[in-house]
């Protein structure tokens, strides 16, 4: 194995030979460059695709224009963009053509939209629930929502002060490790708000809430899957030479588009919207179309959900009495 005690791109006793020089090592490094960029450009198309979808819809029924799913995709999108722009010019800086700071800002963004994203999926979950009483939301979501919004908005700060602070040995192993830990909080509260939505819906058998429910299976085990791995080639990457460095950075691009693409998945709108019958229905999923047995199985539900509410308030009079 090649390793070096150099910064990623430089080799030799003095640090002065780029890694580019290298005629066999530059042929890889341009197979990677052309893998995502090509990747990141369909990505970017895909999430393009889903806004035109939905600017297209604005004016139906539950339109998703304004919704969360929108503004994630919006995210996934953008940072897809940008990470297909910087590797168009100079993927790592490796050539010199982008300075090193530079690059640096154009990597770290796109990584904090998606994260920002991620942390998007746990409202879309209670977006698509849309219960009996539609003004008000479970008390666990009034908890969650502003703990969400507070830690997005400390991803940027932590990240911006990451970026701009002077370059060290220490700072470099803090652009490693806080990342690290806040993809997995991400991960980690992602999983916890869809559990506690599964919590809700177990008594809920109507189709159009058993497909909610496997959908945020899916996507829950697909996110544990990609933290763990992405956090040991993370960790892993310091500590190889440059023909293993492309190898694993490939990999991270791929667990990047793959985080995209789950999350289109998720987004994705395959059926047509739901009619002015079903806006007010125990549980309506955006972008489902119900039949008339789900409709059946609603109302009955709706029906049960009323009776308990009713009941909750007789209980609350009497003890208030």
């Amino acid at each position: 194995m090649d390793k070096s005690i150099c910064k990623p791109g430089w080799e030799g006793e003095d640090c002065k030979i780029r890694w580019i020089a290298d005629s066999n090592w530059s042929f890889y490094f341009n197979f990677y460059q052309a893998f995502v960029v090509i990747s990141m450009a369909i990505a970017t198309w895909m999430c393009l695709k889903e806004l035109i979808l939905a600017y297209k819809n604005r004016k139906e029924v539950n339109s998703r224009m304004w919704s969360v799913s929108t503004f994630c995709i919006t995210l996934d999108g953008l940072g897809c963009l940008i990470r297909f722009v910087s590797f168009s010019v100079d993927p790592h800086s490796l050539r010199g053509i982008l300075p090193p700071d530079i690059f640096l800002l154009s990597y770290v963004i796109p990584f904090v939209l998606w994260n920002n994203a991620s942390y998007g999926v746990c409202l879309y979950w209670m977006e698509l629930c849309i219960f009996v009483d539609v003004d008000k939301n479970p008390s666990f979501v009034k908890r969650l929502r502003p703990l969400l919004i507070g830690i997005i908005v400390l991803t940027w700060v932590v990240f911006t002060y990451l970026i701009f602070w002077p370059s060290s040995n220490l700072v470099g192993l803090y652009r490693v490790i806080v990342p690290l830990l806040i993809f997995m909080g991400s991960v980690s509260i992602t999983i916890i708000y869809g559990l506690n939505i599964r919590n809700q819906l177990k008594d809920v058998t109507s189709k159009v809430a058993i497909d909610l429910k496997n959908r945020i299976s899916l996507y829950s085990l697909w996110m544990c899957l990609i933290c763990v791995f992405w956090a040991i080639t993370v960790t892993t990457i310091p500590f190889v030479g440059k023909y293993w460095y492309l190898a694993l950075q490939s990999l991270l691009r791929s667990y990047e588009e793959m985080l995209t693409a789950i999350q289109l998945i998720l987004f994705h709108k395959r059926e047509k919207i739901v009619n002015d019958e079903d806006e007010y229905s125990s549980l309506t999923i955006r972008g489902t179309t119900l039949n008339e047995d789900d409709e059946r199985e609603l109302s009955e539900e709706d029906d049960v959900i009323r009776s308990y509410s009713s009941e909750e308030e007789d209980e609350e009079t009497k003890k208030d009495k």
